[in-house]
């Protein structure tokens, strides 16, 4: 990991822990409600899909076959093993910040928990880009809720664990 001070302005804005950390959260917090703890590795592949923004924009609102989705747009395929690989530090850090700031927990599986008492402050003024990512995460929650194991969601993003 580059350390703080030396990673190039664009990266310590757009991909800082706090961003992508509550990005992370609401995909956590919609996944826990339709299907209890959310597996530590999908966090691996939350962000790839949700920072992209060809892949954001065609993450479906209602659908709940991410196998189906992923089929009629093979094109996000196209890089995404590069660009999963690259955001491991990314997700870590989003998520170790999430860990120490007590707004998700580990259960002893090694799954991720969300802080059901803590509230995140609201931010009134966001970009609707800002504002899309959020919103797309709940979309990708409700996906990786209905698409089975880790293993096969992994597979389905022609990635492994």
């Amino acid at each position: 990991m580059i350390d703080w001070e030396s990673r190039p302005i664009e990266i310590q804005t757009l991909l800082n822990p706090a961003f992508c950390g509550e990005v992370l959260l609401e995909c956590i917090k919609t996944y826990e409600k339709r299907k209890g703890p959310f597996p530590f590795s999908l966090s691996f592949l939350a962000l790839p899909i949700l920072l992209h923004p060809n892949t954001r924009s065609s993450i479906p609102y209602s659908s709940k076959y991410m196998h189906l989705w992923i089929q009629t747009h093979r094109e996000l395929l196209v890089g995404f093993k590069e660009r999963a690989k690259n955001l491991v530090p990314i997700a870590l850090e989003s998520i170790t910040f999430l860990l120490h700031s007590n707004v998700l927990f580990l259960n002893k599986d090694g799954d991720l928990i969300s802080n059901p008492d803590l509230k995140l402050t609201k931010i009134p003024e966001r970009s609707s880009e800002i504002m899309d990512c959020i919103n797309k995460a709940h979309n990708v929650g409700k996906l990786f809720a209905s698409a089975g194991n880790p293993a096969s969601i992994f597979a389905m993003w022609g990635v492994c664990p």
